[in-house]
């Protein structure tokens, strides 16, 4: 029992707990007290005598407790262990889920969280996509470190701006995606121009930032996400087409500078005509998307005038048969211009059919009624409206009262009779609210 127990005891302890440590050095105790009794009781110790037995007593003592002491600490060694552990796993995850940089989710976290992002609970969502303009020359002209103080810094104030029933996902390395809850896209729409605002009148770094937004809307749980955000970059791209503070503006201006060089087109036209356009179509409910495409449609609509000779577009008296049928293809040119640009592409059509009628008698197809675009047919009445009340080489300008008569008169015929009601109606308030 001397010999062999008490190294077995020893070493199995080690590695077992506490409480295995107890009941083992107990019964070694129980043993050896029981042998040391029995010794006493019959005067017969055998090999060894008293004191030794007494001096293997301490020993088993002093084992168990040493036990229970180390075992204690390893113990404790493990607990630390497993929350360093614990601790780790959870940088790891908020690592793999989050950008370091901005602190917020990024495309990991988007991919992987599909399933809980996306329900039928949540439909409608409107996904937003944001990002800085510019920052390509921020980064060239301030170096990278400005540059990604800058995308932070949006980061921060689109976070501020929004509570945490909304998610925000740092996509890519300068634009930002917000998937809004239950948010139709009127509202999704202010929300946005808020945060656009708040960025916009916001100094980063020394530098005076602006962003411009897209958005896009989900409302059956079948459309994919990646159509979403395709869908919200292109209208993201339209704005910044007509951005002062796009590069891509400059196409624009050339085009639009070339226009007025052909034609009597101005740029106060056009500027009117974008304005009017646009505040119809928001009156009118049109999404984000076919909003800023009228912007640039109102600006281009006849940028195939560019291929009419002049003499034929500055002519002050009536155009001769043969004279019209040249002026009638601009709409076919100006299709052909826009549709090899990628950033004109999407309004080629709407250049194309913005002479149709709405009684089927117009230009260059004869569509009827619904079948014109509706871009094209509000292009038509905003624009006919303001060469009615401005001077031009073959006629003079008309009141106001007088083009809105005009208006009403082609309504059902040359018009959609909706957008005249609309438009009419829209032309009445600002007349009123100029008057008070």
């Amino acid at each position: 029992v001397y010999t062999f127990a008490m190294p077995m005891i020893l070493a199995a302890s080690i590695y077992r707990d506490i409480a295995y440590s107890i009941i083992t050095s107990g019964s070694y105790l129980i043993v050896v007290i029981a042998i040391v009794i029995l010794g006493i009781h019959t005067g017969k110790f055998g090999y060894i005598d008293l004191n030794t037995s007494i001096l293997q007593i301490v020993s088993s003592i002093t084992i168990a407790v040493t036990n229970i002491i180390l075992t204690k600490v390893r113990d404790l060694n493990y607990l630390t262990q497993i929350k360093e552990l614990e601790d780790s796993k959870e940088k790891i995850e908020y690592a793999y889920n989050h950008d370091l940089y901005t602190g917020l989710y990024n495309r990991n976290y988007l991919m992987n969280n599909m399933n809980n992002l996306f329900t039928i609970s949540r439909l409608p969502i409107s996904i937003a996509v944001i990002n800085a303009n510019g920052l390509k020359l921020i980064n060239d002209f301030y170096g990278n470190k400005v540059g990604d103080a800058v995308i932070a810094g949006m980061g921060k104030i689109i976070r501020q701006r929004l509570d945490d029933t909304y998610t925000v996902i740092h996509l890519n390395s300068d634009e930002y995606t917000i998937l809004l809850y239950n948010t139709e896209e009127n509202a999704a729409m202010e929300i946005m121009e808020d945060i656009r605002k708040a960025i916009n009148i916001t100094s980063i770094s020394g530098i005076q930032v602006s962003a411009e937004y897209g958005i896009a809307v989900m409302s059956d749980i079948n459309i994919t996400l990646d159509s979403c955000i395709t869908l919200a970059k292109n209208v993201l791209y339209q704005k910044k087409l007509m951005s002062k503070n796009s590069v891509k503006s400059r196409l624009i201006e050339s085009l639009k500078q070339s226009l007025s060089e052909s034609d009597f087109e101005t740029e106060e036209h056009a500027e009117r005509t974008k304005d009017m356009a646009v505040k119809l179509a928001k009156r009118l409910g049109l999404s984000d998307d076919e909003q800023s495409k009228i912007s640039l449609l109102a600006i281009l609509h006849d940028i195939g005038k560019m291929s009419i000779p002049r003499e034929i577009l500055l002519k002050p008296g009536k155009l001769t048969d043969e004279e019209w049928e040249i002026m009638k293809t601009h709409t076919n040119k100006g299709y052909e211009i826009a549709n090899q640009s990628l950033e004109l592409k999407p309004i080629a059509d709407y250049i194309l059919h913005h002479h149709e009628k709405w009684d089927g008698t117009g230009y260059p197809e004869g569509l009827k009624e619904d079948n014109i675009p509706l871009l094209s047919r509000i292009i038509t009445v905003v624009d006919s409206h303001d060469v009615m009340t401005h001077n031009r080489p073959y006629h003079k300008a008309m009141s106001n009262s007088e083009a809105k008569e005009e208006l009403i008169r082609c309504s059902g015929t040359q018009f959609d009779p909706n957008i005249v009601n609309v438009f009419i109606s829209m032309l009445d308030e600002n007349t009123k609210q100029e008057v008070s």
